[in-house]
């Protein structure tokens, strides 16, 4: 267990006072030697006395403290002119002092100094840390991550930061380690051990006027807030003032989050319009003025201490430790003490409390988070020892200051009064500012919610002007229209929409749209819902389902709605019955089809298989197997062709194309000859059109095994050897048709065909192809499939090659036509 003695006296002079101090721990002590102390001093006493008296009375004790603005304690009560002490002795907690120095030069040192001094002293594993930095310091954000990156987050940071007394007393900050005054530092004591902790943090601020943006700052200093300098921004609602306006601390809002922490001001630079705050407030953070309500800031310190109510039980405590803002002090002004005793009735009864009023406080955001610095906030941490049993034993509190209260002179009772008849005409000018700020502020308030409301009002009247347009459009419209929440369920839809489907509204109003989706459709739906409700816009094409069962070809465009704030409310789609224009498009791409190889050529020593797939309903790509009677120079002529772009003028290119083609292919003349002639033709058809033809053109003589082939701006072929499993290509020059009459081309030729090789012939429309995380299909992974089906037929080996492409895109439909030729060489003798 911990044993605590707990000390508070006020007074003004001080050798008397921390000697009565030191006189109350030493009868609560018991003669038990003392391990460790914290001490908090108001700013108006001798503190090196103090520190010595201390020393004195409990030598090699661990001691840390500051000065305050004013100390607090179930001993004695609330006080600006007092002493506070706590001792602390145990057999088996650990209690070590540790001290950072320049913390404002370089606060990441000071805490590896700090905790490099307390922690090689300790036997144990550090499992608390108090501390007390300079409050008028900066940089408690990388203090505080230095903390916990040193301590990990199994051993928070709690504490306050050291402060002084206003005008008219203002005296130096101070801190105390061991036997050292020092500044610009941040005493640690670490507690090692079987130590618990159970704490709660009160907000209390409440926040008023509108959100807006951080939107230029250095470090703690704000130039901007939205379109305003920061200096304008308070002075917009608190009104022309150029003392800062303390009492009007900013609260932060990060990432959108509706939790807010609070940054006090430090001061004003009125030359450039900028404010110094107690730390950094991001960029883009948004901030909200906050104002302090005395019933307000009690009823949260109310609800934040119930907490302690329970989960104290879980723990044998030995003392609570408040560390509260000077800002707190002044808005409770002589209601101040009841925040103590909020705090002392949510706590077992006798259970000592003490702390003081600092320039900010550090405690974690929530359990297991890494210790965060606070402004204006109310932190109270319970430290004590493990209790397995889980009941909190009875405390009795032995430092009850039973001495006799001496009488003080009357010289020094009068100094003691004039100290505060000086310090409440401070605070009574202060209140009298702060009111000033106030009843402008709520002027300017008021202003703004007259004026949002009449903003409201007007905008009102213009939606239902415009609902009543967009009703009459939508109802109107000869296309299908849907509206759709966030998760695509259907909120609304027209009578167009009823009419192509078959249903009634009300059977529409609840489905999701993919409820009367195709399956394929569907599927495709499902798989990219993300990455198109990513898009603002987007323009799909589809079939639905009827009631009836018939399908209809769709085509949708659809909208993301966000209202004024970017936030995504919903989406709207109209749809476009494409049945009509379909069914000629259906006959072109029949007629196409029609155009393409039936029959696979008989030939020995040659397995072919060839397929062609539109990205529309027509498309201009090409294949073409050339054999028979009609072609009698060679055993087997294979073509594949790409004509520029897709959709129906692609497609009557192509079929000019291999009109001309056939006809010349039918007649004698080598094929460097054959594919000349039919440059000079397409020439004709595509002047002025920007289009133009790439070809490859390969004949087979198995016999001879014997490859003959034209590349007209074409990729190359592929000849996969399945023994030394590599690919060659059947390259060559050769520009793409339709750009240069007078271009004639090359014929190439290659012997040695060896049974069981495979030739490949295809168009960009397979390495082309696109997985919905926008990764490229690619020639690499053409090779693999050929490579890994080598040993089926051509017919496989295609089926393998398609069935891979359409398990990479995830179903997208292709950009562009997909063909490909897979030919593969035999033993003619076989």
């Amino acid at each position: 267990m911990i044993h605590v003695a707990l000390g508070q006296v006020e007074g003004i002079d001080t050798d008397q006072t921390i000697s009565r101090v030191v006189a109350q721990c030493r009868r609560q002590m018991a003669g038990r030697p003392v391990d460790a102390g914290l001490v908090f001093i108001s700013a108006g006493f001798d503190a090196a006395l103090v520190v010595k008296v201390v020393n004195d009375a409990f030598p090699g004790i661990e001691l840390v403290g500051c000065t305050t603005s004013g100390e607090f304690s179930s001993q004695l009560g609330f006080s600006d002119d007092s002493i506070c002490l706590v001792t602390l002795a145990s057999e088996q907690v650990e209690f070590k002092a540790g001290l950072g120095l320049t913390m404002s030069v370089n606060p990441e040192a000071a805490a590896v100094q700090a905790v490099a001094a307390a922690g090689r002293e300790l036997n144990g594993i550090a499992r608390v840390c108090i501390a007390l930095p300079d409050g008028a310091g900066s940089n408690f954000n990388r203090l505080m991550a230095a903390f916990s990156s040193e301590l990990g987050l199994e051993c928070p940071v709690f504490g306050g930061c050291s402060s002084t007394q206003e005008a008219p007393f203002d005296h130096p900050i101070r801190q105390i380690y061991k036997t050292t005054l020092v500044s610009d530092a941040v005493p640690i004591l670490l507690l090692a051990g079987p130590v618990e902790h159970r704490f709660a943090v009160a907000n209390s601020w409440r926040p008023v006027g509108r959100r807006a943006k951080v939107t230029d700052v250095d470090g703690p200093i704000v130039r901007r807030i939205g379109e305003r300098s920061a200096i304008d921004f308070y002075r917009h609602y608190l009104g022309d003032h150029s003392l800062p306006a303390f009492d009007f601390p900013l609260a932060v809002y990060e990432s959108g989050a509706d939790r807010f922490y609070m940054r006090g001001l430090s001061r004003y630079d009125l030359a450039a319009q900028s404010i110094h705050f107690a730390e950094a407030i991001p960029v883009g953070a948004t901030v909200q003025l906050t104002e302090a309500v005395r019933t307000t800031l009690l009823n949260d310190t109310r609800n934040c201490m119930s907490v302690f109510s329970s989960a104290v039980n879980c723990i044998n405590p030995a003392l609570a430790l408040s560390f509260s803002c000077s800002l707190r002090k002044e808005a409770l002004g002589t209601r101040a003490i009841d925040e103590l005793n909020i705090i002392t009735q949510n706590l077992p009864r006798g259970l000592p409390v003490c702390g003081f009023f600092g320039y900010g406080e550090i405690t974690p955001l929530n359990d297991g988070e890494p210790s965060f610095y606070h402004n204006a906030t109310l932190a109270t941490v319970v430290l004590g020892t493990s209790n397995r049993r889980g009941n909190s034993a009875a405390i009795t509190l032995s430092g009850v200051d039973l001495e006799p209260q001496a009488l003080v002179p009357t010289g020094v009772e009068n100094r003691i009064l004039q100290h505060k008849l000086a310090r409440s005409t401070q605070y009574r000018r202060r209140l009298e500012n702060s009111r000033a700020f106030a009843s402008t502020m709520y002027r300017r308030i008021a202003r703004e919610i007259d004026t949002a409301r009449r903003e409201i009002a007007e905008k009102e009247a213009l939606l239902r002007k415009s609902e009543e347009k967009y009703r009459r459009i939508v109802e109107t419209t000869s296309e299908g229209f849907l509206l759709m929440d966030e998760n695509l369920m259907i909120h609304d839809v027209n009578e167009a929409y009823c009419r192509m489907v078959g249903y009634t509204k009300e059977e529409l109003l609840g489905k999701a749209v993919t409820d009367l989706a195709e399956p394929a459709y569907r599927r495709f739906l499902i798989t990219h819902r993300e990455e198109l409700l990513a898009k603002e816009s987007r323009k799909t094409e589809g079939r639905l389902i009827a009631r009836d069962g018939h399908t209809i070809p769709i085509l949708v465009h659809g909208n993301t709605l966000r209202d004024s704030q970017g936030e995504t409310i919903g989406h709207m789609t109209f749809v476009t019955d494409m049945t009509e224009p379909k069914k000629a498009l259906l006959l072109a791409a029949e007629i196409q089809k029609n155009l393409l190889p039936h029959t696979k050529p008989q030939i020995p020593g040659i397995d072919v298989a060839g397929r062609s797939i539109s990205c529309q309903e027509v498309g201009g790509d090409y294949y073409d197997f050339l054999w028979g009677p009609t072609y009698t120079q060679n055993p087997l002529s294979v073509v594949v062709g790409d004509i520029t772009g897709h959709g129906v003028d692609a497609a009557l290119l192509m079929t000019s194309a291999r009109a001309f083609l056939r006809m010349r292919a039918a007649q004698s003349g080598p094929i460097a000859d054959i594919v000349t002639a039919m440059n000079r033709h397409l020439t004709m058809d595509v002047l002025d059109t920007g289009r133009f033809m790439t070809l490859f053109y390969l004949t087979i003589d198995p016999a001879q095994m014997q490859l003959r082939w034209v590349r007209a701006g074409h990729d190359p072929a592929w000849v996969y050897d399945p023994e030394t499993q590599q690919f060659d290509l059947l390259g060559g020059s050769g520009v793409a048709l339709g750009l240069d009459e007078n271009v004639r081309y090359t014929a190439y030729q290659k012997t040695g065909g060896a049974p069981g090789r495979i030739i490949v012939l295809g168009t960009d429309g397979i390495w082309e192809a696109f997985s919905p995380r926008g990764e490229m299909f690619g020639k690499n992974r053409l090779e693999e499939v050929i490579r890994a089906n080598a040993h089926l037929d051509a017919q496989a080996i295609l089926d393998a090659v398609y069935a891979k492409v359409d398990e990479f895109t995830e179903g997208t439909p292709p950009a562009d036509d997909i063909t490909l030729v897979v030919i593969k060489l035999a033993d003619t003798n076989a």
